[in-house]
């Protein structure tokens, strides 16, 4: 019997392994696409390996591996029973390690171009298997029909099973420890929040005119650098000198006049040069406003972790107000800016990021300043509220200090209210510290 030759997928040998690994480290995508593989298809052998390593687990547990390291499991489970050798098991761990620290492009451009390719294999079997009912006479069409229907829902629909409840469902939460989230650098905040904002997720900070947007973004980069966590920023507002300034000023207590009219350089030089190999890496960049979209940020970032070996943790954009739309039929502000933070959104959530950025409200200033932002206030979008996992607002009550408060959270606990919070942007910290409270030397105006 003559075995049936299946003809390759036309992937680039680099789409290849970013198919594959989405298809080894998240169930969505799997079970989108996993009814019209063909494992034969793929050009490596380790890709098929990786692949097949997949399907077994699917067909365990309903649904695809959530990360590499069960997919390297199950290739060492099938050497104990003979049916795969202990070189071919570590070329597979080989394949994903070699590319773990290579970011992954958001989920919804790999679709993009992947689900025409397998649309277009369903099609080509659907008319095949139409020929052959015909010619066999048959009046039940029904694989061709399912053949059509997988071919326009491919890549659209997830056919995994879904969370099934049992003894092992607490197991999947085991990962979500303090490890894995990121401070907001108010301690009554991060309680509630069970010690900060969850990886994967994005946050989005809401204020008006000189309530701290950008300084909430340094702050936030600030605490993630102390963590030894690499930060990528993009700047669509200041320029590189000024958020930078902004950075030096907050890890120092060197005011930013200081730092940028070069009087206080001495002093910012000798505290932040012992500093820095604690740190961790602190790269930003100015990007033109409203024609910067989420997905060209994106690609920056990719392209400098690669030459500077240094794997982005967390990504902040100043602000998402001022992106433009990856999808050019969008007009409205309100489609550009919801697309944008959806683009934000899939991008941290896929590469496992802490994501941060900043919104203006609607609202006028002519209203009263006092009053609390929330979710409603969010500017031009509900579509951009609705995206984020996490948004928190400032207001003066006092018309000094500030009052936080966390108006929507997708985790946890939300609507409430923690202050005063003693600010002080001179030193770039919207969370001042103690010791640069009341150091009247150093109090220097923006």
């Amino acid at each position: 019997m003559v075995e049936k030759s299946v003809t390759p997928y036309e992937f680039t040998p680099a789409f290849e392994q970013i198919v594959v690994r989405y298809l080894c480290n998240s169930p969505k995508f799997f079970g989108s696409v996993v009814r019209a593989l063909e494992v034969d298809a793929f050009t490596s052998p380790i890709a098929r390996l990786a692949v097949k390593c997949a399907q077994t687990i699917a067909a365990d547990t309903g649904n695809g591996p959530s990360s590499y390291a069960f997919v390297v499991q199950r290739a060492r489970r099938l050497v104990h029973q003979g049916s795969l050798t202990l070189e071919e098991c570590d070329a597979l761990a080989d394949y994903f390690f070699d590319s773990e620290d290579v970011l992954l492009p958001p989920m919804h451009e790999v679709l993009s171009e992947l689900r025409p390719i397998l649309a277009r294999r369903l099609q080509q079997a659907a008319v095949r298997t139409a020929i052959d009912e015909y010619g066999a006479k048959s009046e039940d069409m029904a694989r061709t029909e399912r053949l059509l229907h997988e071919a326009k829902t491919v890549g659209v629909v997830d056919t995994s099973a879904g969370v099934r409840l049992g003894a092992n469902t607490l197991d999947r939460f085991k990962n979500l420890t303090q490890a894995d989230r990121l401070s907001v650098g108010f301690t009554p905040i991060d309680v509630k929040l069970g010690g900060g904002m969850m990886r994967g997720k994005c946050g989005m900070f809401v204020g008006g005119k000189g309530m701290g947007k950008s300084m909430w973004l340094i702050h936030i980069a600030a605490i993630a650098m102390r963590r030894g966590l690499n930060v990528y920023m993009a700047t669509l507002e200041l320029s590189e000198d000024d958020q930078t300034a902004r950075m030096i000023a907050n890890l120092t207590d060197v005011p930013v006049d200081g730092i940028i009219d070069q009087t206080r350089r001495n002093d910012a030089e000798a505290r932040l040069v012992p500093m820095l190999s604690t740190l961790g890496g602190f790269t930003v960049k100015s990007f033109p406003a409203t024609i910067t979209s989420v997905p060209t940020i994106t690609s920056w970032v990719k392209d400098q972790q690669d030459a500077a070996k240094a794997p982005c943790h967390v990504l902040l954009i100043d602000y998402i107000d001022k992106c433009a739309s990856s999808v050019r039929h969008h007009k409205s502000s309100y489609e550009i800016q919801g697309q944008a933070a959806e683009d934000m959104r899939l991008f941290v959530e896929a590469n496992k990021l802490w994501g941060w950025t900043a919104s203006q409200p609607k609202r006028s200033d002519k209203r009263d300043p006092k009053a609390e932002v929330g979710v409603e206030d969010v500017a031009d979008s509900i579509n951009k509220s609705r995206v984020m996992d996490l948004i928190m607002s400032a207001s003066r009550p006092t018309g000094g200090d500030m009052d936080l408060f966390v108006a929507a959270n997708r985790n946890g606990v939300a609507e409430f209210h923690e202050g005063p919070v003693v600010s002080n942007f001179a030193h770039g910290q919207f969370v001042a510290r103690v010791s640069s409270i009341n150091r009247s030397h150093d109090r220097y105006s923006l």
